[in-house]
């Protein structure tokens, strides 16, 4: 992902997910201040800083769906009556799960973030879209997989059809692992993926390993670590505990006109 800037705070976007003029996307930074309502700040703040945040990205509050997040693989679709789901609230959030997927035009998927693996997918044939959140557990247990299969099950799908942006996370330099989460990865035969040294893992190169088991081939994965740059976006680790939340949005435009308004 590239550092583009919208009033003067810089938003991440995905230069393969941009090709695609049906869609809009993007991934907020520490400047737009945290996007997590489950974090102790102050709700008011995190629902006006969702807000300005989507309006740059051509969408509202209204139309955005959020999840409780829970690190594991379960894939809900999205339907237009989930418009504004845990957009307010966290405990209107929609069930407990990591991953969304949509063919309806307006609504906006959203994830948060603080080292975790953002992986956004988008089908420009059957024109539908995908957001994840994988954290080590749903990486090993294969949320990428799930997604592209969901996607293949709700919409048709080819998995060589699928675009995929895998976003910033923590990176292998900075991400020392337990042995039980070396012992799961050798169990998966990912034993040689995204290895460095004995004990660092590059969660994205795992995840795009998972991803080509499925088929999908147009794969970009950001260069960008969230403890390396912790003055750009917030790390969970780096910050002890105590960092907000980054938002990841994908979703279908209603009128591919308005893709100009980001261009």
């Amino acid at each position: 992902m590239e550092i583009i800037t919208e009033t003067g705070k810089p938003v991440l976007s995905s230069p393969l997910l941009a090709s695609c003029s049906f869609l809009m996307h993007g991934f907020s930074t520490r400047s737009w201040g945290n996007m997590g309502l489950h974090v102790g700040d102050d709700p008011g703040t995190v629902v006006k800083n969702r807000r300005v945040f989507l309006e740059g990205l051509s969408s509202t509050l209204e139309d955005s769906v959020w999840v409780r997040q829970v690190h594991g693989t379960r894939i809900l679709p999205v339907s237009d009556a989930h418009r504004g789901n845990g957009a307010f609230r966290y405990d209107e959030a929609m069930e407990a799960c990591d991953g969304m997927i949509t063919n309806v035009p307006g609504v906006m998927l959203m994830a948060v973030f603080a080292d975790c693996t953002p992986i956004f997918l988008a089908d420009p044939v059957t024109r539908s879209v995908g957001l994840l959140h994988a954290g080590w557990k749903g990486t090993l247990r294969d949320i990428a997989g799930s997604g592209v299969l969901a996607m293949k099950e709700a919409f048709g799908s080819r998995p060589e059809d699928i675009l995929a942006a895998i976003g910033p996370r923590i990176g292998a330099e900075c991400y020392e692992v337990g042995e039980e989460v070396l012992t799961e990865l050798e169990e998966r035969g990912l034993s040689k993926v995204g290895r460095l040294g004995s004990n660092h893992l590059d969660m994205g190169s795992v995840n795009r390993a998972l991803l080509q088991r499925q088929g999908v081939v147009k794969i970009e994965i950001s260069p960008l670590c969230t403890y390396c740059k912790n003055e750009l976006l917030f790390s969970h680790r780096r910050e002890l505990g105590q960092a907000g939340r980054m938002a990841g949005a994908i979703g279908i435009l209603k009128d591919p006109a308005e893709r100009r308004k980001q261009e």
